[in-house]
């Protein structure tokens, strides 16, 4: 009778235990969401896309691929994925990434440097010359990379059927990724896609039957910048300004209207805006533009859009002590405008964007002059959080009323934190001072010879190449290097496609 007892007592307690089990996985909060969306995409009748139905409409996919892996460090997916957001377009991402063997790689370049030191020996031609130079520099990059990768990238832009023109916004923001990776793609056929993936399995051997072109040591390593083009004497080589090494000695930009100041400007501050939203640095970017012609093509991409008017202030860390020509000026506008200053600090992250163009002629200038002297202010006094960079056009229009501040931010900036790139039309403009100061240069063409000296004095070797420089280009000029023709790509039609 015990026996009994104590049995339905054990069954009695499994019971309670199992249902309390239940009860409990039942309260449990399910932290899922599924989204019922199937589709298959199919390739169309003409080979050309891939078609898919979604939502009722019908889309067509562009095929895009490279011959090599994206560079740019191990955030470059977060930056494309936020470029296909910012465009407001459909993707489709595709690649192929392989560690390479190290020492099977070591042994190929060598072998490859045996064979051309060889030719060099025979026929002493300088293209045997220039390959064992460029072995000998790929074996060195190899023997710093930890784990050597090879690989190519795709991707396919969804756009609807019934829209072709959307096609310039795929093309758009395939130069972009383009920027933004430093690749080369070409648009393939749907029925081409095998080609992305012809690499099927993981190598260790590299060999002529199943191989990926390397044609630099840096498609084995990384590096980030700021996109400014591509060579003229060397189409395809991307040209990067390095971040932040070639901004801390400031950077100035020369030409006369009409050349792509503005558009050059404009490309500078995206890339320096995407930077600052993934890493941090800079921790703000500060575009004054008193014609309206940037803020055109930065007012989507921005993360603070300001058109001052008669009730804004411009801020300054601290009133007391401040300069009686300086308070002077924020009256005497010469319009009629009053210009406020209040205590406080310009503390914006990410891009802001002053447009001044609304604002009566001398008024823009005293408040752009003002936007300046605060920051500098700011600067000396080491209360800065983080870097800043600065960015003016017509940069002429605020040397009067702020030169001071001005000289100082490029004397000071590089150990304060304030970075500076201007625009003008010629260096006397901004004066001695201010281009003694700035590391980089880029020169826009001119016709005159009066331009061609002026870019002597810019420390430009063959100054006589101005005048024959089409609209678009420039003479890159960073530190002591030797200038570079660069063609500077095209930011206006990226941002503005970005814009629809």
């Amino acid at each position: 009778m015990i026996f009994s007892f104590t049995l339905f007592d054990i069954i009695i307690g499994i019971v309670a235990l199992i249902s309390l089990f239940l009860i409990i996985k039942n309260m449990k909060v399910r932290n899922e969401f599924y989204i019922p969306i199937k589709f298959r995409p199919k390739i169309s009748e003409n080979k050309k896309f891939f078609e898919l139905s979604f939502n009722g409409k019908k889309y067509l996919g562009i095929t895009y691929i490279s011959e090599n892996l994206p560079r740019g460090g191990d955030d470059l997916p977060k930056r494309i994925i936020r470029l296909a957001r910012s465009s407001r377009l459909s993707v489709s991402f595709i690649s192929n990434m392989y560690n390479v063997n190290k020492s099977t790689l070591l042994k190929l370049i060598d072998e490859e440097m045996k064979k051309a030191d060889l030719s060099l020996s025979s026929t002493g031609q300088i293209k045997f010359r220039e390959r064992l130079k460029y072995l000998e520099e790929l074996y060195k990059e190899v023997v710093r990379i930890g784990v050597p990768y090879i690989g190519n990238f795709g991707f396919i832009v969804w756009i609807d059927q019934n829209d072709r023109d959307s096609e310039l916004s795929a093309e758009a923001f395939r130069s972009l990724v383009e920027a933004e990776s430093q690749i080369k793609t070409k648009r393939i056929n749907a029925d081409e896609i095998d080609e992305m993936l012809s690499i099927n399995n993981p190598i260790s051997i590299v060999n002529d039957e199943n191989s990926i072109l390397v044609t630099s040591a840096d498609d084995l390593g990384e590096y980030e910048g700021i996109i400014i083009g591509e060579e003229e004497n060397d189409p395809g080589k991307i040209v990067i300004i390095s971040y932040p090494e070639n901004l801390k000695h400031h950077m100035g930009i020369f030409g006369p209207t009409g050349r792509g100041k503005t558009v050059l400007l404009s490309g500078i501050a995206s890339q320096l805006s995407l930077l600052s939203s993934v890493t941090k640095s800079p921790d703000s970017i500060i575009v004054l533009d008193p014609k309206g012609d940037i803020s055109d093509l930065l007012k989507r991409v921005s993360d603070n859009y300001i058109e001052p008017g008669l009730n804004d202030c411009i801020p300054f860390s601290r009133i007391e002590g401040l300069a009686n020509k300086l308070i002077e000026s924020s009256y005497l506008t010469g319009d009629g405008f009053k210009i406020k200053i209040c205590e406080g600090q310009i503390n914006y992250k990410g891009l802001t964007v002053y447009n001044l163009s609304r604002m009566p002629n001398e008024a823009r200038n005293v408040y752009g002059s003002l936007i300046i002297s605060s920051l500098a202010l700011d600067a000396s006094e080491n209360k800065l959080n983080g870097i800043k960079v600065l960015i003016l056009d017509e940069a002429w229009r605020f040397v009067k009323n702020s030169q001071t501040h001005l000289e100082f931010a490029l004397r000071e900036g590089r150990s304060k934190g304030l970075y500076l790139i201007y625009a003008t039309q010629l260096p006397s403009d901004v004066g001695k001072e201010v281009i003694d100061n700035t590391g980089t240069k880029a020169v826009f063409g001119g016709f005159t010879k009066y331009y061609a000296e002026l870019a002597s004095q810019l420390g430009i070797s063959d100054s006589e190449q101005v005048k024959t420089l089409p609209i678009g280009y420039i003479l890159l000029k960073i530190e002591n290097n030797k200038e570079k023709s660069v063609k500077v790509l095209d930011f206006s039609k990226l941002l503005l496609n970005r814009r629809r």
